[in-house]
């Protein structure tokens, strides 16, 4: 039965991350300095991964601060 939630809950979940990856990949620039245009702290990513590593950066931090 525990599988069954599972996957009704994990497979949409994918298919929507999927489709966030395909929607979303073209290239943004993220800067360490955002008043100077310094090419050496400018790194081009698509904009899935911002988004996924920002996820996944809010789960690790929410993880490490609500821990008992």
């Amino acid at each position: 039965m525990r599988r069954v939630l599972t996957a009704l809950f994990a497979v949409p979940l994918a298919a929507a991350a999927v489709l966030l990856a395909v929607a979303n990949r073209d290239p943004v620039r993220l800067t360490a300095d955002p008043f100077r245009s310094d090419p050496a702290l400018t790194v081009e990513v698509p904009l899935y991964l911002v988004i996924f590593g920002a996820t996944a950066a809010g789960v690790v931090l929410a993880h490490l601060f609500m821990r008992r």
